[in-house]
């Protein structure tokens, strides 16, 4: 419709691949992830990650166990959970 504002939607892989994120360097790679660039580009670093950014992401569920220790289940609970896969 005339006077309607319309964008693409785009998901997962297809945000790296747009032309206008590579064009804008809005992703870039560490540590062999591909993570978000900072929005704030500062002339003098550049907008580059730098110091103790510079490690992966965490991966879905990597603080699962800690999570649960902080709110009070017991370790050898987390282990069963563990190896019976749930987390």
């Amino acid at each position: 419709p005339l006077g309607a504002a319309v964008t693409v939607l785009n998901h997962g892989s297809q945000i790296i691949d747009d032309p206008q994120v590579k064009a804008r360097g809005t992703i870039v790679e560490v540590a062999g992830s591909p993570c978000p660039a900072s929005p704030v580009r500062l002339t003098s670093t550049g907008g580059e990650r730098t110091g103790t950014d510079t490690s992966p992401p965490h991966m879905v569920g990597d603080d699962t166990a800690d999570v649960l220790a902080s709110a009070g289940v017991a370790a050898d609970e987390i282990a069963a959970l563990e190896a019976e896969g749930l987390i």
